[in-house]
C-alpha cells in the first residue's frame, strides 16, 4: 500500500509531463 501511495505523484508527473510535450 505504502509503494501505491509513493507511486501515484509519480505517475501524476509523468502524464503532466507528457501532456506538456505533446502541447509543446
Amino acid at each position: 500500500m505504502k509503494k501505491l501511495v509513493a507511486t501515484a505523484p509519480r505517475v501524476a508527473a509523468l502524464v503532466e509531463y507528457e501532456d506538456r510535450a505533446i502541447l509543446a
